[in-house]
């Protein structure tokens, strides 16, 4: 009903002009293990999605969502994991994801948007996690993100800028009496980056950053 309550005529009663989104999927991909060190998987899909509904605003209503329908979009990625002890007490785990989305019809009045990415979306995503454990319980993390620039908008002409942030944890686990406890201590973004957390897709009046 979220999609659907919001009239952009703005009167009353559902927005009867959004049509339900369809999609058609393949995906393969194969998973490897060796013994208990080493895991990994990569996989591919295809997603043909027709009438994608996105979020989009007005100026006549700040700060109001509305949706419409976005044509036909062809979704290709690829995601691939490792999960891998080095030793005994160092363990790393990293992921990649890379989203190519693509319009592949979406007029717009005067306007044709295929080609486009839609906003909102990257098209990398890198994550790693270098964990350091002991028999004890104590353990220190490492954790490092990356992620590509993105659009705002349908038209691709406001691009967010890519990040990299890095964080840190340290802590130990205790447990007794069928009680476990967990202090813990960290430090977010130790490289200081500077990026939005947050993007407003197709906000009217330049309003993309939350």
């Amino acid at each position: 009903m979220t999609e659907l309550s919001n009239n952009p005529e703005g009167g009353t009663g559902l927005n009867g002009a959004l049509q339900p989104q369809t999609t058609k999927s393949a995906e393969t991909g194969i998973k490897w293990k060796r013994n208990t060190r080493l895991e990994a998987s990569l996989c591919g899909y295809r997603i043909w999605v027709q009438n994608e509904i996105l979020p989009y605003e007005l100026p006549a209503f700040p700060q109001r969502l509305f949706y419409r329908n976005a044509g036909n979009t062809l979704r290709n990625g690829i995601e691939a994991n490792v999960n891998y002890a080095l030793s005994t007490h160092f363990r790393i785990f990293a992921s990649y994801t890379l989203s190519d989305f693509r319009y592949k019809r979406y007029p717009a009045g005067a306007r044709d948007f295929a080609g486009n990415r839609p906003p909102g979306q990257p098209l990398h995503h890198l994550f790693a996690d270098l964990r350091y454990e002991q028999q004890s319980g104590a353990y220190f993390i490492l954790n490092f993100r990356y992620q590509s620039a993105l659009f705002a908008e349908d038209a691709n002409t406001v691009e967010i800028a890519d990040f990299t942030v890095l964080n840190v944890k340290a802590g130990k686990e205790w447990q007794f009496s069928g009680f476990r406890i967990e202090p813990c201590i960290g430090i977010q973004n130790v490289l200081n980056s500077l990026y939005f957390s947050n993007i407003r897709i197709n906000a009217a009046a330049g309003r993309y950053y939350e």
